[in-house]
């Protein structure tokens, strides 16, 4: 594929931690977020596949608005982000379902596990993703990948894949329209829905073959949603950097029983 050119790093978010606070640096962060031409995450490295997903299960724990593709299918991803401009280095986890709405097709994360507190809150109270902790390894050596996560005890899923080729016109990784659920103005029972957009730029991506493991846990429920697949499954590998926020707005709204359908997925 062609090599993109790399763009400079931006500041710290929401601003640097020897440097009082202040709301004319906050308000510096924040725009610098919607600026394009610098990165907020610098050198993503990721190993990701899409999975079939059983059709009635993810419709029961849908967002009003939102329903399954056609065909049901998510996608799940290992990454390792070697630099940020809100924290130190770290490992992330994710399932998204693919859904359709009113505003279009787009994901809704269902599913996401960070190894630093930081990246969890700052995910949370800002992109409404639903993060939780867990111990998450990613490995890139030569033409092979392996990654993990483990939790409270729980060897959740396993990934070991071989790099076969290049993509020439890779499509959106994280840069797909995103469908939320929390973030600014969550209130515990009743959380907005939001959708949004981050703006990223693919230096490198890469076919691949591997095999994928998920075992079973009742605090991530991650076998009850997923079909049946059979090994080995095409992968990608791709390097990149996230580079702004491109837009974000509220566009619904969910109650109680939303709450206690997807309690343990999001909460335990």
């Amino acid at each position: 594929m062609k090599r993109e050119k790399e763009l400079p790093f931006g500041k710290d978010i929401p601003f640097p931690i020897a440097e009082k606070p202040a709301f004319a640096a906050l308000r510096r962060s924040l725009i610098s977020m919607f600026k394009p031409g610098e990165s907020i995450v610098r050198n993503a490295r990721m190993v990701l596949v899409d999975l079939p997903v059983r059709r009635d299960k993810v419709a029961g724990i849908l967002p009003l608005g939102l329903r399954p593709a056609d065909p049901a299918m998510a996608r799940l991803f290992v990454v390792s982000y070697e630099r940020a401009a809100y924290c130190p280095p770290y490992n992330e986890a994710s399932l998204s379902f693919f859904v359709r709405s009113p505003f279009g097709e787009g994901g809704h994360v269902a599913w996401m596990v960070v190894d630093d507190d930081t990246a969890l809150i700052l995910g949370r109270e800002l992109l409404s993703c639903p993060k939780k902790m867990a111990v998450i390894r990613y490995h890139e050596t030569g033409g092979r990948v392996t990654a993990d996560v483990e939790r409270k005890g729980t060897m959740l899923l396993s990934i070991d894949a071989e790099i076969t080729g290049s993509e020439e016109r890779p499509e959106f990784v994280l840069g797909a329209k995103a469908f939320n659920v929390g973030g600014p103005g969550q209130l515990f029972f009743f959380n907005p829905v939001w959708c949004f957009r981050l703006g990223e730029v693919i230096y490198e991506s890469r076919t691949a073959l591997g095999t994928l493991a998920i075992d079973h846990s009742l605090l991530d429920p991650l076998r009850e949603y997923v079909a049946d697949f059979d090994n080995p499954l095409p992968m990608r590998v791709v390097r990149m950097d996230i580079n702004l926020l491109k837009y974000m707005f509220p566009v619904g709204l969910t109650g109680i029983a939303w709450f206690l359908r997807t309690y343990n997925m999001r909460f335990r």
